[in-house]
Formats: C-alpha cells, sequence, structure tokens
C-alpha cells in the first residue's frame, strides 16, 4: 500500500532537520541531514501507519500540500533557518516486511534430555518459542 503525507521539513540552526507530520498527530522525526531526515521520515511513516492499522485506528487522509502551513508548529522558542512542505511517501506493507516483520534468529539452551524428547515427537521449536513469548507478553 503505497501511502503519501505531507512533512514540513524545518532546517535548524545546526544544519540539521526536524520533520513534523502535521496530519499524524503532529508525528515527528529528525535528522543530521536532509537525506538522514527524509528516511527518518519515511521509517517514521511507515511504523506510525503500520501501528495504527494493526491496532484497528482509523488514519486521517493526507491534507493537500496546498492547505499546509510551514508555519502551524512554530511557538516562540523556535528558532530555525527555514522550512518547507514535501511530500513523503512508502509503501508501508513492503516497508513492514522488510523491517517490522523480518525474523531474528536467537539462540538458546535447553537440557539435552528435553531437546531429545522435542526432537522425537517432532516439535517445532520456533513454533513453541513463538507462543510461549506471546503469552507470557499477553499478547
Amino acid at each position: 500500500m503505497l501511502i503519501f503525507y505531507p512533512a514540513i521539513f524545518y532546517r535548524e540552526v545546526d544544519d540539521s532537520y526536524s520533520v513534523v507530520f502535521p496530519d499524524l498527530n503532529h508525528l515527528a522525526t529528525e535528522g543530521e541531514n536532509f537525506e538522514d531526515a527524509l528516511k527518518m521520515a519515511v521509517d517514521c511513516l511507515a511504523g506510525y501507519i503500520y501501528s495504527e492499522k494493526n491496532d484497528g485506528n482509523k488514519i486521517p487522509p493526507p491534507s493537500p500540500l496546498e492547505n499546509i502551513d510551514v508555519h502551524c508548529e512554530d511557538d516562540e522558542r523556535d528558532n530555525y533557518k527555514s522550512a518547507f512542505v514535501n511530500v513523503v511517501s512508502v509503501d508501508v506493507d513492503l516497508y513492514a516486511k522488510k523491517y517490522f516483520q523480518s525474523t531474528v534468529k536467537k539462540t538458546l539452551s535447553i537440557p539435552k534430555w528435553l531437546n531429545d524428547k522435542a526432537v522425537a515427537q517432532n516439535i517445532n521449536f520456533s513454533k513453541v518459542f513463538q507462543s510461549a513469548l506471546l503469552k507470557e507478553l499477553n499478547i
């Protein structure tokens, strides 16, 4: 699912960037430079949409670019060099498969007798471990 949301990019006095998505509860991230900020914005957007979908929450539609005011997040403490609106896009499903749903190999130790009994009964260790973790975490 390819999505597009407007974001406000603020170039800070130290030349880093702050990024805010006004349509998404003022979701924010930052980066050391523009490229880093854009990568972080993609990750932030993908994580937010993925989590909201999984929690069954309604995702607000993106505002048209011309409706985004670069100063809507300003307060008296702000001291940035410049600001502009840019569209951030991400294929949430593809991003989730690569970064959120990938498997992680874990090494664990169990007594040999327990291993032998489980192997004799063709127990799927990964499935049992995942089930036990889900139960332990109340998920």
